[in-house]
């Protein structure tokens, strides 16, 4: 009984690893499969302060703010992190005091394993 268990569980990761195909490699961290960076048009400064909205039909997400932190654990550059998990082609909606809204069409969500994230730069104009 015991080493049916250990057999299945083997059989079980095969699978598991076999599901993402013959694309790339999973590494089963599992990332946001979308993330925005904002940069004022200007200056080309980050912009840290806006509202992010992923659309698809009647579908829509607001992107979660997410600074990241370098090696020694300081934040570099925010964006903006979805946790849409479905494929489809989003409307990004970026709101944000000071500038001029702005809405991009067509960005392209693939997920396959999981750990992959369809970045995003987009340039906003001051007001």
């Amino acid at each position: 009984m015991e080493r049916a268990l250990i057999a299945l569980t083997f059989i079980g990761f095969g699978i598991a690893l076999l599901a993402c195909g013959d694309g790339p490699t999973c590494t089963f961290m599992p990332r946001p499969p979308l993330g925005v960076t904002l940069n004022d048009a200007r200056t080309g400064a980050n912009v840290c302060s806006a509202t992010v909205t992923a659309r698809d039909g009647a579908y829509f997400e607001v992107l979660t703010l997410s600074p990241p932190a370098d090696d020694a654990g300081l934040t570099t550059t925010c964006s903006y992190a979805s946790h849409v998990v479905r494929p489809a082609n989003y409307a990004i909606d970026i709101v944000a005091r000071g500038y001029v809204p702005k809405t991009t069409t067509s960005i392209k969500v693939v997920t396959t394993c999981g750990d992959e994230q369809q970045p995003v730069t987009v340039a906003i104009d001051p007001i």
